[in-house]
């Protein structure tokens, strides 16, 4: 690999560096690339957020889900929401995470205490 000492560019030439972890590849040769989706680890059961976009014209772009993860596949997921089912594409699913489960109800305080 050579440097251009003016900063403007940096050539590679000759045969790849077997050290490193670039991988290279000719113009003539197409790379196939895999983008792992996060929620293909997550669980069935993990509870998560997930904000997903919404069809175009609206006034937003954006909505979150905040659910449990009832069903996952390539195609998308489906969450156990407080309304009900929800699927989501994975088109649509812009980011999302796991989220710790819901703090534990407190007791109601009685009116005379």
């Amino acid at each position: 690999m050579s440097n251009d000492t003016s900063g403007n560019s940096l050539h590679t030439t000759g045969a790849p560096d077997p050290h490193s972890d670039v991988t290279h590849a000719s113009h003539n040769e197409e790379v196939e690339t895999t983008v792992e989706v996060p929620w293909h680890t997550w669980p069935i059961g993990q509870r998560v957020m997930i904000r997903a976009t919404l069809p175009p014209g609206g006034t937003h772009g954006y909505t979150d889900y905040l659910g449990v993860i009832i069903q996952s596949d390539s195609s998308g997921l489906t969450l156990e929401t407080r309304s009900g089912a929800v699927q989501i594409a994975a088109e649509r699913i812009a980011i999302g995470k796991p989220i710790p489960p819901p703090p534990a109800r407190r007791a109601r305080r009685s009116p005379n205490a």
